[in-house]
């Protein structure tokens, strides 16, 4: 595993491409994770086209394990500030082993969505994903919970979809938001299986 210094925002192009844009940490907001599009532009990418930007935190969170957590943050992918037309946005908790990731678009574009929770992998094109098509040009309150490895899956204190999952991914190694286009990130918290708040951040005056 190799840890970042905190958050580490990168740009791409290609949602999963090789060689990312790394953008520095000190032009992210100070109370959220936001890069504007003008700081974007000066790494010579095109604000106009597809562009995907990417928090990363790769670090010890301690004991928190795949099967029993709680992850609680506010996200926004306004078009206003940069984000795309569908508002993509992927919420990912990385294991040691795989990853536990959630998506959420506007509701017009939900078909584009897939949800991987350890081996469990659906498409949005042939399962119905509209609950979790939610309006993100302003902030939503997202909570991400796990029970012995039973996922639920909760927008502004509303449960949206649940999964359940049976591989052992073994420990949290990092959390990653990723946007198409400019989202940003505030009130991160995270909790154990014991509701221990473990890890917090960018959290609003």
């Amino acid at each position: 595993m190799i840890g970042t210094d905190g958050w580490l925002p990168l740009v791409t192009i290609e949602k999963y491409q090789e060689k990312p844009i790394y953008i520095d940490k000190n032009m992210v907001e100070t109370n959220l994770l936001y890069v504007s599009p003008v700081i974007i532009k000066k790494s010579d990418v095109d604000v106009t086209k597809d562009y995907y930007v990417s928090f990363y935190n790769v670090r010890d969170f301690g004991d928190i394990d795949c099967e029993n957590f709680t992850l609680r943050s506010e996200i926004k992918n306004n078009m206003a500030e940069g984000g795309s037309s569908c508002q993509y946005s992927d919420v990912v908790l990385k294991f040691e082993h795989g990853r536990v990731l959630t998506p959420f678009c506007n509701i017009g574009c939900t078909s584009i969505l897939n949800v991987l929770y350890g081996e469990r992998y659906l498409k949005g094109s042939e399962n119905d994903f509209s609950a979790l098509g939610i309006n993100l040009s302003n902030w939503a309150k997202i909570e991400i919970k796990a029970i012995n490895k039973h996922v639920n899956v909760f927008v502004e204190g509303e449960k949206v979809f649940d999964l359940a999952f049976d591989t052992s991914l073994g420990k949290l190694v990092g959390l990653n938001y990723q946007f198409n286009g400019c989202g940003s990130v505030r009130n991160i918290e995270l909790f154990d299986g014991s509701n221990n708040l473990i890890y917090s951040d960018f959290m609003a005056n």
